[in-house]
Order: C-alpha cells, then sequence, then structure tokens
C-alpha cells in the first residue's frame, strides 16, 4: 500500500508545492521570508519567466497571497519587488474551483477562488501586501480576468456515461443516495472481498 505524502503530485511532475516553492510557512502563511529561504528562492526565480499553479481550488487567499508577496521579493533577484509576482511575465492558475475547497489554516481563512468568484469579496478592498489575505483575494480576482473552461472529459471513457454523469452531479452537490451506493460499492476493498 501507497503512503499518501503531501506535495506527492508535485514531485511526481518535478515541481514543488506554492509552501514550498514561495517558502509559505503553513502555520504562519504571513510572515515575511528570509534568510536562506529568501536567498534560495532568489535562486530559483532567477530567470523564472512562467509559473503554472495548478490546483487553485486547494489555495486559500492568504497562501496566494503569500505566495505572491514572497515571489515578488525573489524573482528576478528581488528588483521587481513592487510589481506582481516580481515581475514574472505568466502565472498561470489551473484547476477546477468547485474540487476541493482550502484547508481551514491556523491565523488564516480558508477562502478560496470558488467563495471569491460567487460574490464574497469583503476582503478584497483592504487589499495590500501586508494583508496577505486581502492581497491574495485581489491575486484571485486579478488572475480570473483571463479564463479558458475545458469541457471535454479526459478521465472517465465515454462508455462509463453512469459514472460520468454522477461525477458531474456530484461536482455540483446534487448527488444522490443512490449515486452514493454506486460509489460506494466502487471501494477497493468490497471490489476484494
Amino acid at each position: 500500500m501507497l503512503e499518501h505524502k503531501a506535495g506527492a503530485a508535485a514531485h511526481n511532475v518535478l515541481g514543488k508545492t506554492v509552501h514550498s516553492l514561495f517558502g509559505v510557512n503553513p502555520m504562519q502563511p504571513g510572515k515575511a521570508v528570509a534568510g536562506e529561504t529568501l536567498k534560495n528562492l532568489k535562486r530559483v526565480l532567477l530567470r523564472t519567466l512562467v509559473l503554472l499553479i495548478d490546483e487553485r481550488s486547494m489555495l486559500s487567499s492568504m497562501v496566494l497571497g503569500a505566495a505572491e508577496k514572497n515571489a515578488a521579493l525573489g524573482a528576478h533577484g528581488g528588483v521587481h519587488e513592487a510589481d506582481d509576482w516580481g515581475g514574472i511575465p505568466a502565472v498561470v492558475l489551473v484547476g477546477d474551483d468547485f474540487q476541493i475547497p482550502p484547508v481551514e489554516s491556523r491565523g488564516g481563512s480558508g477562502k478560496g477562488a470558488f467563495r471569491l468568484m460567487a460574490g464574497d469579496r469583503r476582503a478584497v478592498s483592504h487589499g495590500c501586501k501586508s494583508n496577505v489575505e486581502a492581497w491574495g483575494a485581489r491575486q484571485f480576482l486579478k488572475l480570473s480576468t483571463h479564463v479558458m473552461e475545458l469541457t471535454s472529459i479526459k478521465r472517465q471513457d465515454e462508455s462509463e456515461t453512469e459514472f460520468r454523469r454522477i461525477l458531474a452531479d456530484t461536482r455540483i452537490g446534487k448527488q444522490t443516495k443512490k449515486d452514493a451506493v454506486v460509489l460506494d460499492n466502487l471501494h477497493k476493498e468490497k471490489r476484494n472481498s
């Protein structure tokens, strides 16, 4: 049996987690990056032209704000600190906002892109880099001005019509008890007994 490790998906594609790359402290996302962490961030982001951040639904506005703030300190040697993302020309957030929401973090909220896009924008008006949660909310909104919606399903075969319907309904909160039974019967332990 494989043990789940945080960051395994990032590791598998030779990437890094947002926390790891940008030196975001999971317990205190707003804590300033400094010392060896900042030195390493400057080295890693020295010539960065594109940032691709996956699973945006799992990012809280506080973590996104801290990542942007730290990126601005480190990108291109920190000489474009006043520019969003330190002047990195292309920053792309990818993900399905109907999927896993951000985890509530100590000292911050789990407000992510879905809640912001649904109209919960109270913190945005106070958005400055010293308030990383409000700054992250502004970043979500700014990075959502150019959106591409993917409409074809690639994870399930076209012949799996019932399973595709169940997943589509679950995604928008319309699952039924019958759907739950079908999904429960797919559980590995039940298939092997």
